[in-house]
């Protein structure tokens, strides 16, 4: 479930960037005649790099990959291993959130954080 999550949170990374560059697009027709055109470029670099959850999303996903491997491997304790993970995937979800410009990524994100919360919770209670 958790891994569907994330895959419907990467569907909306696409819908984000594109709201972003709308919404800049929009304003910088309104300020486009005073406005340094190399300055303006600049700030498009800034404001999408400020949104870009990819980078999220992909270490996400490779914290999950590490997780199924230690469930898969079962070998000695696991409660430390999975909980440093389920740690780290809150901290990439917690960063997701604070970039997020579109309701369903929050969505989407609040969700995972959810989920995330209760497998620290089971795996607290066998480590």
């Amino acid at each position: 479930m958790l891994t569907e999550m994330v895959g419907r949170a990467r569907l909306l990374e696409e819908a984000q960037k594109r709201k972003v560059i709308d919404g800049f697009r929009s304003r910088v027709a309104e300020v486009a005649s005073v406005v340094d055109p190399a300055k303006l470029e600049q700030e498009a670099v800034t404001a999408a790099e400020k949104v870009d959850v990819s980078e999220e999303l992909t270490r996400l996903g490779s914290h999950l990959d590490a997780f199924s491997a230690e469930l898969s491997n079962g070998a000695g304790p696991l409660g430390k291993k999975l909980d440093f993970l389920l740690q780290e995937m809150q901290r990439e979800v917690s960063t997701l959130l604070a970039k997020s410009a579109l309701m369903d990524l929050t969505r989407a994100g609040l969700e995972i954080r959810h989920l995330i919360e209760q497998l620290r919770e089971q795996v607290n209670n066998v480590a």
